[in-house]
């Protein structure tokens, strides 16, 4: 059997243009220091921390140019991500309420009055403490979850 060594795919190629790098790079470096220049000029500070503010804020802009993830470019994965998490989350923040529920709820509640009105006062007294829940107390042990 015949052995070729297969060149790399030409989809992933991209033409350089200055240097090391493609012009959606040099677009992207020179958005990055056109708006943070301006603004670190008008902070005023030492010019060492106005360098570091300069390089923080052109930071997202220059990583927009040169990261690329499964051939996504960074805006696309920005917006995917924005999407999945924000817009369209796995945990929902919105609640239904059951109206079933809440009229079982009201009903019972409706009929414990009824049943509370027709006892007598020691009685009654009686059955409200048999309802109060007692606390549920666990071991130290958190093998054995005992109860009292």
């Amino acid at each position: 059997m015949i052995k070729v060594i297969m060149t790399d795919d030409v989809r992933k190629y991209e033409i350089k243009t200055a240097g090391p790098f493609t012009t959606r790079q040099i677009i992207c470096i020179a958005l990055g220091f056109a708006y943070s220049i301006p603004i670190a000029m008008f902070v005023p500070m030492s010019w060492d921390n106005k360098i570091l503010l300069i390089a923080v804020l052109a930071m997202p802009v220059i990583i927009a140019g040169f990261i690329k993830m499964d051939g996504a470019k960074f805006e696309v994965l920005l917006l995917r991500i924005l999407y999945l998490k924000i817009l369209t989350p796995a945990r929902r923040k919105y609640k239904s309420s059951n109206s079933f529920k809440e009229a079982m709820k009201s009903m019972e509640a409706r009929l414990e009055r009824k049943k509370l009105s027709k006892m007598d006062p020691k009685k009654r007294l009686e059955y409200q403490k048999s309802k109060v829940q007692k606390n549920v107390t666990y071991s130290t042990k958190l093998k054995y979850k005992v109860y009292r």
